[in-house]
């Protein structure tokens, strides 16, 4: 299980890092250097995984730092970290009640690129898994009429 996650992990970072490549390479030829830095520095705060676990809690509503904490089994500090880095990029508010902190997404924007960037994933998926049948069938040896019949 958390090889799998490990792998899902790894595909996303090599897709968020596809989708900073091709905004990078549009920008580049229609802004400043500014422009582009301000593109890849957000786009980074996208490029960790425990973000974007975070976010996904997220995508519920408001959390405090425990719920969080809780939800992706890592340790506060930790936890409080990441917050810190989307909050300063502005993709998080924080409300403080009493001794606890409450996050939320201020920018819903964050789940539609994750979206186009699960969906980009799941239909290069799909087409790899299309091509081992391909090749899984392919590559059957025809039955013959004698082995039907038995």
């Amino acid at each position: 299980m958390a090889r799998e996650q490990n792998l899902l992990d790894d595909r996303l970072n090599d897709e968020v890092s596809l989708v900073v490549d091709e905004a990078l390479a549009i920008i580049t030829h229609t802004g400043s250097q500014a422009v582009v830095e301000q593109v890849a520095n957000y786009f980074r705060v996208l490029g960790e995984p425990m973000r974007l676990k975070l976010l996904n809690v997220l995508r519920d509503g408001e959390h405090c730092v425990q719920d969080l904490v809780d939800e992706t089994q890592t340790s506060q500090a930790n936890v409080s970290k990441h917050l810190k880095v989307m909050l300063q990029a502005g993709i998080l508010a924080k409300r403080n009640q009493g001794t606890q902190a409450f996050y939320r997404v201020t920018d819903d924007l964050i789940f539609e690129l994750c979206n186009l960037v699960c969906d980009r994933l799941a239909t290069r998926i799909e087409q790899q898994a299309q091509h081992f049948r391909t090749f899984s069938l392919a590559s059957k040896p025809e039955p013959n009429i004698e082995e039907i019949a038995a």
